[in-house]
């Protein structure tokens, strides 16, 4: 048997680039309530006075909401297919956006922002997870390494961006380009990104090594499990990997959103200045951008479950350091850095265990639930981290963190790291 080969930066094909790029280019401007929020609030605050308390309401609505949208987008791509919902994701969020480009009070604002964050749902969550799973079944992990890339890029330049685009043009032009992003990102699945690799002929992960006929066959057994698959709502929810996948993939973000989002605070907890948090996590973007990246390469070479695990090891490693060797600057630096590389590992890891685990075919009925999971878990983070710290201190928080990096690792141990679903186009020798 060939052994198989890995490459630093996979063969995905043209039209497999394409739909690569599209979600490196959504998730780097959908990010502007995420990464980009502190310019945004600070903008909007100078610009018509209103507070930061008043903004972050809107914003935490928008997240809460999302858990809907992840529901109603996840049924409209079992009916309509990845593409279509992606497509009416990108415009909708579009839409939204220029309401917030346009509005002179704060009630437009926050309808534009809670509909934009909702609608970004459909290609964000839904739309690019789905396409992982058809078009690549066995480099999910690469795909989504270098398409949340553009999470962390988004995070280390947005807020420079904002700021000198509203210093020339106003706060209204920065909305408006996101808007045409948006909708340049729409054009480009209209024309060039299909639904499976299939459709136009391609192969799945580009593999062109097998013959003719085995892609055919493949062709047939996707078509015909599509038909036939037993997964419906209650059988998912009733399967216990789908719980052991959405705790044991969800808890470590939960951990990374907690720990990074209140860094600075545990720092001064430590005897650093606040501003040394802060510098941080301005100056350590390149270590997300290779922790998405060389995350997904590890995910190839060794398979997502091992990666997985290096992931939160890396997350509890770093948050030990910070626990018992935090108030030295050089310790603080290197628990910080591993935080925020588990944390850019953490984004890619969780759409490709779930394929791995329930194949094309299924990832559609299993991903809008682990999804919710996945989200809600996230919202969650820091009022959990604030309650932790406000009962008693950020020394306690960072050990609550390392347990739920502990019971992560043990539920990945156990949870299995093959196809359940009898989802015959995951097997690697079908060629």
């Amino acid at each position: 048997m060939e052994k198989k080969r890995h490459a630093w930066l996979p063969d995905f094909g043209v039209q497999g680039w394409c739909v690569t790029l599209a979600a490196f280019c959504f998730y780097f401007c959908g990010n502007i309530f995420d990464g980009a929020l502190n310019a945004v609030l600070n903008v909007y605050n100078l610009t018509y006075g209103w507070s930061t308390v008043q903004m972050t309401s809107a914003v935490t609505l928008g997240g809460w909401l999302s858990i809907l949208g992840i529901v109603i987008f996840g049924a409209v791509c079992k009916k309509k297919g990845a593409k279509f919902t992606s497509v009416i994701g990108l415009f909708g969020a579009a839409i939204f956006i220029c309401l917030v480009a346009m509005a002179q009070n704060y009630m437009m604002f926050a309808i534009g922002t809670v509909g934009f964050i909702f609608f970004c749902t459909g290609f964000m969550v839904i739309g690019v997870g789905q396409f992982g799973a058809n078009w690549f079944p066995r480099k999910t992990g690469m795909y989504m390494g270098l398409a949340t890339c553009g999470m962390t890029a988004s995070a280390a330049s947005l807020n420079y961006v904002i700021i000198k685009v509203t210093e020339n043009f106003g706060v209204s032009a920065f909305m408006y380009g996101v808007a045409v992003a948006c909708v340049i990102v729409a054009v480009l699945v209209l024309a060039f990104i299909h639904n499976y690799p299939e459709e136009v002929g391609c192969y799945p992960d580009n593999d062109k090594t097998f013959s003719r006929e085995a892609y055919e066959k493949e062709k047939a057994a996707l078509e015909e499990l599509k038909k036939s698959s037993p997964y419906t709502m209650s059988k998912v929810l009733r399967t216990k990997e789908t719980w052991m996948v959405a705790l044991g993939w969800s808890l470590p973000m939960l951990v990374a959103t907690g720990s990074i989002g209140q860094l600075a605070l545990t720092f001064v907890e430590f005897g650093h200045d606040f501003m040394f948090g802060i510098m941080i996590l301005t100056t350590a973007w390149p270590v997300g951008i290779i922790g998405n990246y060389l995350c997904g390469v590890i995910d190839d070479k060794w398979g997502t479950k091992i990666a997985s695990i290096i992931v939160v090891a890396a997350e509890l490693l770093g948050i030990l350091i910070i626990l018992f060797a935090g108030s030295n600057a050089n310790a603080a630096v290197l628990g910080a850095g591993l935080l925020l590389f588990a944390m850019s590992g953490c984004s890619n890891i969780t759409v490709s265990m779930s394929t791995t685990v329930f194949g094309r075919v299924d990832f559609e009925n299993f991903w809008p639930v682990i999804s919710v999971v996945y989200k809600f878990l996230i919202a969650s983070s820091p009022l959990l981290v604030a309650a932790i710290a406000a009962a008693a201190n950020y020394h306690m928080v960072l050990s609550v963190l390392a347990a739920i990096c502990v019971v992560a690792i043990v539920i990945m141990a156990l949870t299995t790291g093959k196809c359940i679903t009898g989802d015959k186009t995951m097997d690697k020798k079908l060629y």
